[in-house]
Order: C-alpha cells, then sequence, then structure tokens
C-alpha cells in the first residue's frame, strides 16, 4: 500500500478521554498554526479512540506533500516518536514512510 501524500496519520500515545476533555480544543488551534507553517490548510480532522483507548487522528490535507515534509509535520504535530523513527528508516530504505499501520502494531504484544 503506498501511503497517500495528502493524509496525515497521527498516532498520539495519550489516552482518548483525556484527549477530549482536556486538550482537544488547545491541540486543534495547534494543528492549524503548524500547517500554516508549513503553508497547509487541513480539508478534514477526525479523531478516533484507538483499540487500546489511545488517540488516532486523521488529517486530510488541502495538497499533496512529500514525505519528508510529511514526516517533519507529524513530529510537529505529536506523533509517537517511535513511528516517526520508523517512518525515517523506511524513507531512506524504500522511498515511503511507514504512517499506515493504524490497523496494523509495528510490534507483536497481544498474542
Amino acid at each position: 500500500m503506498i501511503t497517500p501524500r495528502d493524509l496525515l496519520l497521527i498516532d498520539i500515545d495519550f489516552s482518548y478521554q483525556n484527549f477530549m476533555e482536556y486538550i482537544y480544543d488547545f491541540y486543534m488551534k495547534h494543528v492549524s498554526l503548524i500547517l500554516e507553517k508549513f503553508n497547509l490548510k487541513a480539508e478534514s480532522v477526525v479523531v478516533k479512540k484507538s483499540t487500546n483507548g489511545n488517540t488516532h487522528i486523521m488529517i486530510k490535507l488541502d495538497k499533496e506533500i512529500d514525505y519528508e515534509t510529511m514526516l517533519h509535520v507529524l513530529l510537529a504535530l505529536g506523533c509517537d516518536l517511535g513511528l516517526v523513527s520508523v517512518s525515517l528508516m523506511r524513507l531512506k530504505n524504500f522511498g515511503d514512510p511507514l504512517v499506515k499501520q493504524f490497523s496494523r502494531k509495528l510490534r507483536v504484544r497481544d498474542k
């Protein structure tokens, strides 16, 4: 699967319930500020609860961006550092980052 160049998949290791209650409004302002710095706009933002109770955020951008810029934006928006690190390694070796594992785990833990 090729990673879409106009979709940010952000994995935040923070409880969905606490995120929605305490951080959501501030985070949405942060998203606007960061995207503006990269000359981008969000067409849509979806916040969902992950299977382990943390937070997944999907941001559809107004235009496609290159993968290196995508990783800078993901990092600035608080994406899991392990995910960004693996994505950087994958970008260097294969040409596209691993930003598609909302449906897959990077490590085996719940067998």
